[in-house]
């Protein structure tokens, strides 16, 4: 894997300094994904394994009832 050059790294920080909202929204959106849908091998997924999957899968239908009011309300 290719290391991420200065200069990118730079102008990626420059981005998120002027956009502190997008910034905030993409990764609160990233996290959410990652909790619904762990990668394998990610250390998302190995916390859900060794929680235990009653608890998550509970977790995961209660975020859908949240999800599905949260819709119906923005529909409106």
């Amino acid at each position: 894997m290719a290391k991420t050059s200065k200069a990118q790294n730079d102008a990626a920080k420059r981005y998120q300094a002027r956009n502190p909202e997008k910034t905030r929204y993409v990764q609160m959106r990233r996290q959410a994904r990652g909790f619904v849908n762990p990668k394998p091998g990610t250390v998302a997924a190995g916390v859900i394994d060794g929680y235990g999957a009653p608890f998550y899968l509970d977790d995961l239908k209660d975020l859908k009832v949240d999800i599905e009011k949260r819709i119906n309300e923005l529909e409106k």
